[in-house]
């Protein structure tokens, strides 16, 4: 995402406020351990944002082959 009127940029920042989490069902996790957590639980994880530098760490995930990030 290189533009702060990307459509998934728009999407997860809406998720800041507590109106558009419960309007979505949804909620935003921050850093690797939480999103580590919510795979362990069985949590449905929709999008993982990253940078070219953490790429490499969510491609050794268990699911990284097939992360978009």
């Amino acid at each position: 995402i290189e533009s702060q009127h990307n459509a998934q940029y728009q999407a997860a920042k809406r998720l800041l406020q507590k109106k558009y989490r419960k309007e979505e069902r949804l909620y935003l996790v921050d850093g690797f351990k939480l999103v580590r957590d919510a795979l362990r639980f069985d949590r449905s994880v929709k999008t993982v944002f990253c940078c070219e530098k953490t790429k490499a760490a969510a491609e050794a995930l268990p699911l990284g082959k097939d992360c978009d990030c």
